[in-house]
C-alpha cells in the first residue's frame, strides 16, 4: 500500500492552524515575495492555483487565499506521528519522501483484515489524530500501488485487484508511471508511445537501446506493474540529502553566499551524522538573477560527515563555478554516494586531529540536539548574523531545505 499526504505543506498549515481548514492555503511565501508555490491546498487548486506558480501570479488568481512561508519543522513532527499509525498496520513502512511511504501488508490479513479495510482503518485514524487527508493505494507492487494512489487523490482509496497490473494501466498516460518524467514522457511522444498500452507494446530490446540497459528494462517492467526486486525497506537510508534556499533578493555578497552555503552544508552533514552516513560525493549549485545556473559535483576520496572536511571541497567547487559577475538567487548543496559511517574518516587531519574532530563534531550535536540548531554556529555562518532571521531551530530560509 503507498500512503501519501494530499497537499502535504499546506494541510500542515491547516493543521496547525484550525482556522485555516476549509480555506484556500498557499505555502511558499507572501504576495509580495519573490518566489513560487510550494504547496497548495486544494481549495487554492480548484480556484487556479497551481504548484510552481510565481506567488505574485497566484494572488492574482486568488487574491482571497492565505499565504504562508511554511513550517518544515512542524509538518516534518506531523508527517512523523502519521507515519506511527501506519506501524500499527504493519512493521514493514518505509517512509520515501516527506509525505507518503510504502507499507507492506502480506502477511497482515489474517490479524488486521483485507488491505481495503486496513486502508480504511488507516485512513480514519489519520484524519483523526494527526488531521491530514490520506490517499492511499493498493496493489501487488510499488508501481501498482504509488499510481492507484495518485489516482485516489484527494483523500480516497484505489485498488488494483491481483493479476489486473497490466490492464489497469494500460489506458492511463505514459507520465502516470513513477520516474517517467517530462522529458521521458516527451521523447517516448516523438515514437507515438502516448499510453502505458502503447509502451506495453514495445520490445525490451529497443527501449534498452534507446534508454540503456537498466533505464529501459525498468520502464518495460513498470508498464506491467513490475518494479523487480524493490521490497518495501523500513527505515531505509536516503540516497542523498540535499538543502538550497532561494534569497528574498539578488546578492553578489561573497561573503554572504559562502556563509549560506557554510550553513546549508552544516545542516546536510548534520543530517548524514544523525543517521549514521557518510558521503563520497558533494555537489554545488547555483543559480543567477537570470536564471542561468552552474553546478559541479566531485567524488572525494574519503567518504566524510565532518564539515571540517567537507568545507574546503565544497568552498572550492563554489569559488570554481561562480564565473559570471552577475547577481545570485539561489545556492544549493548534495551529499550523496552515502554508506555507513563505519570505520575511521581519514583525509585532511592526523589521526589524532581526526579523534579530536569526532569528538568535537558529537558535542556539538549534542549541544543543538538539546538547545537548538542556533546554539551553535560555525565560521563563515557568522556573515549570516542580521540579514537572516535566527529562530531555535535555525536560520529561517525562504526555500524550505528539505532532503530528496
Amino acid at each position: 500500500m503507498h500512503a501519501d499526504v494530499d497537499a502535504f505543506l499546506a494541510s500542515a498549515e491547516q493543521v496547525l492552524d484550525p482556522a485555516l481548514r476549509g480555506r484556500p492555503v498557499v505555502v511558499g511565501g507572501l504576495p509580495r515575495d519573490r518566489g513560487i508555490v510550494i504547496s497548495s491546498s486544494y481549495e487554492a487548486r480548484a480556484l487556479g492555483v497551481r504548484n510552481g506558480m510565481r506567488l505574485f501570479e497566484a494572488h492574482r488568481v486568488c487574491p482571497a487565499a492565505v499565504f504562508r512561508r511554511g513550517d518544515v519543522h512542524a509538518a516534518l513532527a506531523l508527517a512523523g506521528r502519521a507515519w506511527e499509525i501506519c506501524r500499527r498496520e504493519t512493521p514493514l513502512v518505509q517512509v520515501t519522501s516527506l509525505d507518503d511511504a510504502f507499507l507492506d501488508l502480506a502477511g497482515t490479513e489474517a490479524l488486521r483484515g483485507a488491505p481495503r479495510a486496513a486502508a480504511e482503518r488507516l485512513r480514519r485514524a489519520v484524519r483523526e489524530e494527526v488531521g491530514f487527508s490520506l490517499s492511499l493505494g493498493i496493489g501487488e507492487s510499488k508501481v501498482l500501488a504509488r499510481v492507484a494512489g495518485d489516482l485516489a487523490k484527494p483523500g480516497g482509496i484505489r485498488e488494483v485487484p491481483p493479476g489486473t497490473g497490466p490492464e489497469f494501466l494500460a489506458p492511463l498516460p505514459v507520465a502516470a508511471l513513477p520516474g517517467v518524467g517530462r522529458r521521458t514522457a516527451l521523447l517516448l511522444e516523438t515514437f507515438h508511445v502516448e499510453t502505458v498500452g502503447d509502451l506495453q507494446r514495445v520490445e525490451r530490446d529497443l527501449l534498452e537501446e534507446t534508454f540503456g540497459a537498466h533505464r529501459g528494462g525498468a520502464l518495460h517492467e513498470a508498464a506491467r506493474g513490475r518494479d523487480g526486486d524493490d521490497p518495501v525497506v523500513p527505515d531505509a537510508p536516503p540516497r542523498s540529502v540535499s538543502r538550497e534556499t532561494s534569497f528574498a533578493a539578488d546578492t553578489a555578497d561573497g561573503r554572504f553566499l559562502e556563509g549560506v552555503l557554510h550553513y546549508l552544508l552544516d545542516r546536510a552533514a548534520a543530517e548524514c551524522r544523525a543517521k549514521g552516513l557518510r558521503a563520497r560525493g558533494l555537489e554545488v549549485r547555483l543559480r543567477y538573477a537570470d536564471f542561468a545556473g552552474a553546478h559541479r559535483s566531485v567524488t572525494m576520496t574519503e567518504p566524510a560527515n565532518d564539515p571540517r572536511a567537507l568545507w574546503p571541497v565544497a568552498r572550492g567547487i563554489f569559488r570554481a563555478i561562480r564565473e559570471r559577475r552577475v547577481m545570485v538567487r539561489l545556492v544549493g548543496v548534495t551529499l550523496d554516494g552515502l554508506g555507513p559511517a563505519g570505520g575511521r574518516q581519514a583525509g585532511l587531519f592526523t589521526v589524532e586531529e581526526e579523534a579530536r574532530s569526532r569528538r568535537l563534531v558529537a558535542a556539538a550535536d549534542r549541544v543543538r540536539e538539546r538547545h537548538g540548531f542556533r546554539s551553535l554556529l560555525a565560521g563563515p555562518e557568522i556573515a549570516l548574523l542580521g540579514r537572516l532571521e535566527l529562530r531555535e531551530k535555525g536560520f529561517v530560509l525562504r526555500t524550505p531545505s528539505l532532503s530528496r
